[in-house]
């Protein structure tokens, strides 16, 4: 069954895979960990994975979805990538979370340029945003078959206009062409990290973890999720030597990296695994597929 990564949950900071209604399970880890999360597939934590450095993830988000307009009742926690300045893609299903949390998200933060939750450093930059007219989940968005799972988030506020990306531990990400085939990668490192869980149903991490895995044919991805199968926007990553290396609960959201050339690219979001974290192979939303729409929010503005 294929689940939500990501999404955590706020109060107690427990994250849970959750069941979707096909068998994709997101990466999302709710607060509430038998309503939200059956539907997003993890959370934020990598499991088997090792400690990133400062620096070596600049694009790494650290997203926090509240309640309220004041960000004081948390109720989630994915992953998100910075692109530009002023805008971060993330899991949709970590921006469209009323049918798993049973209330809309009214505010989110974003927190990047660090490696430690609980002890960020002065390099660490935090945006609070409000949701109303800064939230853009992609309009063709299925929660049932988590076809399209990509948003877009406009990181503005009052106090904070933008991003500052001057520094070596906050940058924007490098994308793919809108041409580019991750059919033409299959064998590839593909790398991958967030905050959520180190296992199934287990504690979170609040050390950015990162692990490689391999990218997989979109064909063998798709039969080990028969006979629901997987979306035709998403390619599938799975590692085969032991230990495991996966993402689970919690790390929704967050980039999924190649090296092109010399080039770290971000060629994928984390979007939904198996209800085990580890065995089944890992979907990843293809940025490519991607880069029209997400230009006509991003040029605009």
């Amino acid at each position: 069954m294929k689940k939500f990564i990501g999404i955590s949950i706020a109060v107690a900071f427990v994250l849970t895979w959750g069941v979707s209604a096909k068998n994709l399970k997101s990466s999302f880890t709710p607060k509430d960990p038998f309503n939200i999360k059956s539907r997003l597939l993890g959370s934020s934590r990598i499991v088997n994975g090792v400690p990133a450095t400062l620096g070596q993830i600049p694009e790494q988000v650290y997203l926090l979805g509240y309640s309220d307009p004041l960000g004081l009742i948390e109720m989630y926690a994915c992953g998100a990538i910075i692109v530009r300045p002023r805008w971060v893609i993330t899991a949709a299903h970590c921006l469209d979370v009323t049918s798993s949390l049973g209330t809309p998200v009214a505010s989110i933060r974003l927190r990047a340029g660090m490696v430690n939750l609980n002890n960020p450093g002065s390099t660490q930059q935090s945006i609070l945003v409000l949701a109303s007219g800064n939230i853009y989940p992609h309009p063709n968005y299925n929660s049932d078959t988590l076809e399209n799972d990509i948003g877009l988030i406009r990181a503005t506020s009052l106090l904070v206009s933008q991003f500052n990306l001057n520094g070596p531990n906050v940058r924007a990400a490098n994308l793919p062409s809108s041409t580019l085939n991750m059919a033409n990668y299959v064998g590839t490192d593909l790398r991958i990290s967030g905050y959520g869980l180190t296992q199934t149903n287990g504690n979170t991490s609040t050390i950015l973890l990162t692990a490689v895995i391999k990218i997989i044919s979109f064909s063998s991805c798709d039969q080990v999720y028969a006979p629901d199968g997987i979306p035709s926007t998403c390619f599938c990553g799975q590692d085969s030597t032991a230990p495991i290396s996966s993402g689970c609960q919690g790390d929704s959201g967050g980039p999924a990296t190649i090296m092109i050339g010399t080039t770290r690219t971000v060629v994928g979001v984390v979007s939904f695994g198996g209800d085990t974290c580890g065995t089944p192979p890992q979907g990843f939303t293809e940025i490519a597929k991607f880069i029209t729409w997400m230009n006509q929010y991003i040029n605009g503005s």
